[in-house]
């Protein structure tokens, strides 16, 4: 699987992941805030919201019905009673039922107790469930009317407002302190004209929705709210009771809102939070790894970092790729061929470095017998207590032109060798039939006095073969070739030159019978810095000639490969593609 593919599989599969944890938990607070919201609602209307709750916590223990403790509590704090009724109508089990209430109830009496048809001193409310294939009915009763609104009945009854202020009995303001209450009185606009033990913060003027909210919404504003209308005065009584729990200025059900957004945000942060430091550490430490690797590259340093037991970072003690870099197998592998590349190109240039100051050496020693040999010539001939006949200047002279030739062509071939290096553009290539250029060179070879015993056998392709060539440049492939052939091995070679064409182009063989070379020779038989021949020897040549062999068939697009063993010959191997 492609480095691509695996980012990509790894990405998607995480992303789901984080994508499903947020899910669960947008699900989990939405169940969360809708508990809540439900328990708000039962504790501000258990008549409405609480009973189904009550008969589903219900439970026989021992022939006992039991309720949820934590329901029971909320009945208290409304002073409310519950009971529960079988099919007959008669009450089965109780909790703090006042002694005014029916144990049973006859056909028609609780419904009129619920629409208020009969005079109750209760609201009632009323829930119908089966459960356990038993149905039950449950009934709530909370009192009509409580302490708060006896109270305030009381104070409208026996006050006398005087000058904005309402005069009370003692027994009644010993009352209002010990709830911490306080009156006020307004008129028909809702503009305060009288008060008693009232708060620094009180309001000094109502309007309809305010008394509204105040006395539906005790928990919002931290006091209950009791109020009187008097039809005649057209004024309202108002008894202001601090609640015993302070609650928030916000209302409950922002504060669960509020809560449920802070968990799912700080939930979200940390999932991210935890994927970046996870995401850096899986995906970043192997990056910083691979750039450490290219530094030490860059520096020449050929080996992969490696940790504090010497071991390169990315294996485990048994050579395995560690789990978090497996992602990156392509790249480390690719990594590791570069060095090993780079490390073989280094040793290969500092072999190189090496041949070539021997090659140097040698061609400085060739250079210099020669040009020993024309001075010495050249002294000789200067000489004026000894007079040289004709035939032995004749005589200096030749040989002076021999090792001057030499110097030349050696010359001649360090600058060919360096030109096709450097791409200088020397080279003119126009189409040639191949078959006869080749035998027209093999012709020019063997009319060189020094090769006219040479037995060399051509044998052409099929077909005519057209391909553009420089002249001079192919003719020096083919004359290196046999000149190689005849000049390394011994008298009496014989060397087969096969031409042949292909769909994909066409290539020339050269294969002798001579003595061949081992592979350190073939190894090195291109370079230009080997030397495969010395002028002190009886052979002919600079040693650079199979060099500028390789370089020219480059240029002419094609490849060389020799194939050779000691005692069976050599076969060098030209092709051209089309």
């Amino acid at each position: 699987m492609s480095i691509r593919k695996r980012l990509t599989g790894q990405f998607v599969w995480q992303l789901l992941l984080a994508g499903l944890l947020m899910i669960a938990l947008i699900v989990a607070t939405f169940f969360y805030i809708a508990n809540k919201m439900s328990e708000i609602e039962v504790n501000q209307n258990f008549g409405a919201a609480g009973l189904s709750k009550l008969v589903d916590s219900l439970e026989m223990k021992d022939g006992n019905i039991t309720f949820d403790n934590q329901l029971l509590e909320i009945v208290d704090r409304h002073a409310g009673w519950l009971q529960v009724l079988n099919e007959e109508g008669k009450v089965i089990t109780s909790y703090h039922t006042p002694k005014d209430v029916p144990n049973a109830y006859i056909a028609g009496e609780l419904t009129s107790y619920y629409k208020g048809q009969m005079e109750f001193p209760y609201h009632i409310y009323i829930w119908i469930q089966t459960k356990n294939n038993t149905m039950y009915t449950l009934v709530y009763g909370v009192p009509k009317t409580n302490k708060g609104l006896l109270l305030l009945h009381h104070v409208k009854q026996t006050a006398v407002i005087n000058e904005g202020k309402i005069n009370l009995p003692a027994e009644l303001s010993e009352q209002l302190q010990a709830v911490h209450g306080y009156i006020q009185v307004l008129d028909s606009k809702g503009t305060e004209v009288a008060s008693r033990f009232k708060a620094a913060n009180a309001l000094s003027q109502y309007t309809v929705q305010e008394l509204v909210l105040r006395s539906q919404y005790s928990d919002r504003y931290n006091s209950q709210l009791f109020l009187e209308y008097d039809e005649i005065t057209k004024q309202t009584w108002l008894l202001h009771v601090p609640l015993t729990i302070p609650y928030s200025d916000s209302s409950p059900e922002l504060v669960i809102l509020l809560i449920g957004f802070i968990c799912i945000v700080t939930t979200i942060v940390i999932i991210f939070l935890f994927l970046s430091l996870w995401y850096g550490k899986r995906f970043g430490t192997p990056i910083l790894h691979m750039m450490n690797w290219l530094h030490n590259l860059a520096q020449g340093k050929y080996e992969e970092p490696r940790d504090v037991m010497g071991r390169p970072k990315s294996r485990t003690i048994t050579g395995r790729i560690r789990r978090k870099y497996q992602m990156y197998s392509d790249i480390l592998g690719s990594l590791q061929q570069l060095t090993e590349g780079l490390q073989r190109n280094d040793e290969i240039r500092l072999q190189l470095e090496t041949t070539r100051n021997e090659w140097i050496t040698g061609v400085t020693h060739d250079m210099k017998t020669p040009l020993s040999s024309i001075l010495g010539y050249a002294h000789m001939l200067k000489a004026d207590h000894y007079q040289w006949s004709n035939r032995e200047v004749h005589e200096f002279a030749a040989i002076i032109q021999e090792k001057a030739d030499y110097m030349d062509l050696l010359i001649s071939d360090l600058s060919m060798t360096y030109r096709l290096q450097n791409d200088a553009h020397f080279l003119v290539f126009d189409q040639m039939e191949i078959n006869q250029f080749v035998q027209t060179c093999i012709v020019q070879f063997m009319n060189d006095p020094q090769y006219e015993t040479a037995e060399i056998t051509l044998e052409q392709a099929n077909e005519p073969i057209d391909y553009p060539i420089d002249q001079n440049g192919f003719r020096r492939i083919i004359m290196n070739l046999l000149a190689n052939a005849f000049i390394h091995n011994p008298s009496g070679t014989k060397v087969q030159v096969t031409i042949y064409l292909d769909s994909e182009g066409f290539g020339i063989l050269f294969q002798d019978n001579g003595e061949g070379m081992d592979q350190i020779t073939m190894n090195q038989l291109f370079d230009r810095y080997y030397r495969g021949t010395n002028t002190e020897g009886t052979t002919n040549g600079t040693g650079l000639g199979m060099a500028i062999t390789k370089q020219l068939v480059l240029k002419h697009g094609g490849t060389i490969k020799v194939s050779s063993a000691t005692g069976q010959g050599t076969q060098f191997k030209l092709y051209f593609s089309n």
